[in-house]
């Protein structure tokens, strides 16, 4: 399923990144819960290496966006809150990454990805390294929360739930209002 409005690349990389992304959320609720030992470590680095290729893809995202020679015909505008959602989105696919990176960079543990070491922008200290781990668990949630309601939104849920009376118990009043002012 293509997405509106978007070329090939563009929707393969969306749902490429979509795929990754749920990859990256069950890794990280797997690695967690899983005692210290080399199981763990070999998750963890395997999380960390994704989340570098996800923060990759996403700038690979964002320049096939922007770039100027193939700029769509004008598109129908989207509701000001979609637009929001769309822009909180893309902030937290940039924020999750670079502090899980961040949080590493002042850890003890060497920045890798897969068998490569990257450079690292801080010097061991636990508590940035802490604040930074506690900063991509955060953005992570949020980014979770965000794609839930992207899906909602983007299955039309939000239509079928309008229409739903327990879920709109003014729906009735409305509609009853509306008749009786039609009598």
């Amino acid at each position: 399923m293509k997405p509106k409005g978007r070329d090939g690349v563009a929707a393969g990389l969306h749902w490429g990144h979509a795929g990754l992304l749920l990859g990256l959320f069950a890794l990280g609720w797997i690695m967690v819960g899983l005692p210290k030992g080399p199981d763990k470590a070999a998750l963890f680095a395997l999380h960390k290496s994704l989340g570098l290729l996800a923060a990759a893809l996403l700038a690979l995202r964002l320049a096939w966006q922007l770039r100027p020679w193939a700029r769509p015909g004008k598109r129908a505008p989207k509701p000001r809150l979609a637009t929001v959602g769309r822009r909180l989105i893309y902030l937290m696919l940039l924020l999750t990454p670079l502090c899980g990176y961040l949080s590493t960079s002042f850890g003890r543990h060497p920045v890798r990805l897969f068998a490569y070491d990257l450079p690292k922008l801080g010097w061991p200290d636990d508590a940035l390294s802490r604040f930074f781990a506690i900063c991509h668990a955060t953005s992570g949630w949020v980014l979770l929360a965000l794609v839930v309601l992207h899906l909602g939104t983007e299955l039309g849920i939000g239509h079928y739930a309008a229409r739903l009376a327990w879920l709109n118990p003014w729906r009735d009043k409305k509609r009853l209002s509306g008749q009786r002012s039609a009598q």
